[in-house]
């Protein structure tokens, strides 16, 4: 074998091994990155959509879309910063493992809070808006927080099955 075509086949190896024992040593994370990566794309959707109602709202309804919109991204601004400390946990080597760990699961412990205040300041805000299509995205988007809330719960429960603790759902 050529001392080229071993360096491609040794660079190959790395490139598709590398997922797999990641994988291997933190297998919830997979299913967490999965559920972030959707969470990613509906947000996006449903921002987009508040957007678009707040610029065709009469003026005396922008303030509560505004609202829904800054609770809404707030929430998910906590759900991608603990996806970035979830991304940095499956990297760590075994000496941060620990630490790593206990700073995800602080994180999750505090996103889970954001999540619940967002959830309830959206339903209070959805109350107040009298278009339907506003109040339409405003259910959409609490149950998406909803649906956030069941994944930042299970990178909890990892992370504590990890430590040895006892999550504070």
């Amino acid at each position: 074998m050529a001392p080229g075509s071993r360096l491609l086949f040794l660079l190959a190896a790395c490139v598709l091994c590398n997922p797999f024992s990641q994988a291997a040593s933190r297998p919830d994370d997979r299913v967490a990155e999965e559920a972030l990566a959707t969470h990613l794309r509906i947000v996006t959707t449903i921002e987009r959509s508040m957007l678009a109602l707040i610029a065709i709202a009469p003026d005396e309804d922008r303030f509560d879309l505004y609202r829904a919109y800054d609770g809404f991204l707030g929430a998910w601004v906590q759900v991608d910063a603990l996806h970035a400390l979830l991304d940095r946990a499956t990297t760590q080597t075994d000496g941060d493992d620990e630490r790593a760990t206990r700073t995800l699961r602080d994180y999750a412990e505090f996103t889970l809070g954001e999540l619940d205040s967002a959830i309830v300041a959206l339903a209070d805000t959805a109350r107040s808006l009298r278009r339907p299509d506003d109040y339409d995205i405003s259910v959409v988007a609490g149950a998406e927080l909803l649906r956030m809330r069941g994944t930042v719960a299970a990178i909890l429960d990892a992370e504590c099955r990890r430590l040895g603790c006892a999550p504070m759902q």
